[in-house]
């Protein structure tokens, strides 16, 4: 049996085709299916929404649209400074059909931290909670050419257009439904992801497509061998759901 296991471990491989958008993969192949529910979400005062992958895939691609207005292209690194909300996966998912880069921050960081990365990163644009607006307007550099804000209530109310500061709803609302996606290959980046500490011994990890790809399946496959596709009430989930999972999970490329 242990000569077996070697064989089959040597052996093994993710069949991860050349070209590929991970957002194919991650979202509209399940956009077919107009009942089919990728979020169930409940805010902090306990309203509760459900998203389908088409809310999904609809409201990407409007950001998508909406975001290439505001200069985005293939390559660009765009910051993300949310907590765990479906905006974020939203945002997510627009920044993969864009084939742009994501680069998800701690909603915790200061002016310094998020200053650094934003900086280094060569951020073009980002996309956050409107409870870290004031942080970001400190820590904002020259080369950012837009903030979008997600807000629940007066979102608009809280920003400056004249300093290209939007409203993320505001931006989805008057996005086109359609959206053709950029065929990116799979050994282009989808996310750049820093280490935390100080700026002295701080790491950039740049994860190619056909890294996330056996990522994010391992890490499903493992939970349902553990049995956490269940409730807590002991009966087995029916239906795929999108499951947030900490971005630390990935394996890095390489470090600089």
């Amino acid at each position: 049996m242990p000569d077996a296991y070697q064989s089959m471990y040597q052996s093994f491989r993710w069949k991860v085709p050349e070209q590929l958008n991970i957002e194919q993969l991650l979202c509209s192949r399940w956009a077919k299916d107009a009942g089919r529910v990728a979020i169930r979400y409940e805010s902090d005062n306990g309203q509760r929404s459900t998203w389908t992958y088409r809310d999904l895939h609809l409201a990407a691609n409007r950001l998508a649209s909406s975001l290439r207005e505001l200069g985005v292209e293939r390559g660009d690194r765009v910051a993300l400074v949310l907590p765990q909300r479906p905006i974020t996966a939203v945002a997510h998912l627009a920044i993969y059909r864009l084939g742009a880069i994501a680069m998800p921050l701690s909603i915790l960081f200061g002016p310094e931290a998020l200053a650094y990365r934003l900086a280094d990163s060569e951020a073009m644009g980002l996309i956050a909670d409107a409870s870290a607006l004031d942080t970001l307007r400190a820590a904002r550099p020259d080369g950012l050419r837009f903030m979008a804000i997600a807000a629940d209530v007066d979102g608009p109310d809280l920003l400056d257009p004249t300093d290209a500061e939007f409203d993320v709803q505001g931006l989805i609302e008057r996005g086109h439904p359609r959206f053709t996606p950029v065929k990116t290959l799979a050994a282009e980046p989808a996310q750049l992801l820093y280490t935390s500490g100080s700026p002295d011994w701080q790491s950039a990890w740049l994860c190619r497509i056909a890294k996330l790809v056996p990522g994010r399946c391992s890490v499903l496959l493992v939970a349902r061998r553990l049995g956490l596709d269940r409730r807590t009430d002991g009966c087995p989930v029916t239906e795929p759901l999108l499951w947030p999972v900490d971005s630390c999970l990935q394996r890095p490329l390489f470090r600089r």
